[in-house]
């Protein structure tokens, strides 16, 4: 199930598929989809770090019959290119991708149909509109499936202010570690399911050193964005390391002066310096632990961000 976005060239332009190409080669984590012969038939949009993709079909006579009839402009050609971005899918999707879309349909000067409400976009058509229309299906689509009496569709929930706090720190998380000249960590957030909610977690782990001081921790300098809970991690290179949540107001209260509040690409965000390692060292111990319990780790595209009526 995607929202679908049409590229439609004006009848005066002849359609370059080298210009196409070198449009797409121009956009960071672009791969090429070709059949066996070599003929290209799709480009993919993905990205390795927000999980956030969306496809861009090559069409063709046979596409058009088996669409029907286009309700377009006659100053238009039929389309020569879809966009598609699933829906059932957290609001950032749209975020991410429709400004490249956007990008895309400008740069060639290709219109854009929108197949869901029959508009077509001039060239030029700012990404908030296309994202606006997005989320719409995309709410109508999430609640009326969760609502279907024979096979309803259910995701984990994660409001969509912590949602799009997630992307924001997600794709900027990389280049904020290459940013810092200290030896401090950038750590992920994970996305976990518990039950039918999303939980946002980061890792603190902590080192032993078995031979020369078996009972002390070094628990690690890092960032520590808004969470749920943080996963506790302690152990040796020799055996497996040992796994606890806290939640995350209890950490941050028992862990107090050893952080101070940092700038980045988020709010919120705190920082355990090296020099403060060894202070930390006797919070992180006496944290009261708790077992993970039901917690599983899902996937970008695993969750929703759509508040369902019955919520």
């Amino acid at each position: 199930m995607s929202f679908d976005l049409y590229f439609c060239a004006p009848r005066d332009y002849s359609v370059d598929l080298s210009r196409i190409c070198q449009c797409f080669s121009r956009i960071e984590h672009i791969s090429e989809n070709r059949t066996d012969d070599g003929t290209l038939v799709q480009f993919e949009y993905h990205h390795p770090d927000t999980g956030a993709y969306c496809f861009f079909d090559f069409l063709n006579a046979d596409d058009h019959m088996a669409d029907g009839r286009w309700n377009l402009p006659k100053t238009l050609n039929p389309p020569a290119l879809v966009a598609s971005v699933n829906l059932l899918r957290p609001y950032f999707f749209a975020l991410e991708t429709m400004p490249i879309i956007s990008a895309i349909a400008t740069d060639l000067g290709f219109h854009l149909f929108d197949a869901q409400e029959e508009i077509v976009y001039a060239p030029g058509t700012g990404p908030a509109i296309l994202t606006a229309n997005w989320t719409k299906h995309n709410d109508q689509a999430t609640i009326r499936m969760a609502q279907d009496a024979e096979d309803p569709i259910r995701k984990p929930f994660l409001s969509r202010k912590s949602s799009r706090y997630w992307w924001e720190y997600t794709r900027a998380r990389a280049s904020y570690q290459e940013s810092f000249h200290q030896d401090v960590f950038v750590p992920s957030i994970l996305l976990m399911a518990e039950g039918e909610e999303v939980k946002t977690t980061v890792v603190w782990s902590a080192e032993v050193d078995e031979q020369a001081r078996p009972n002390e921790l070094t628990p690690l300098a890092q960032i520590f964005p808004k969470c749920d809970y943080f996963l506790l991690a302690w152990g040796s290179d020799n055996k497996p390391f040992t796994k606890a949540i806290v939640p995350y107001v209890e950490a941050i209260t028992a862990m107090g002066n050893s952080l101070e509040p940092l700038d980045g690409p988020v709010d919120n965000l705190l920082v355990l310096w090296p020099n403060k390692q060894r202070e930390s060292a006797e919070i992180f111990r006496r944290l009261p632990k708790r077992d993970l319990g039901g917690l599983t780790h899902i996937s970008a595209d695993g969750f929703s961000d759509v508040v369902l009526l019955d919520k």
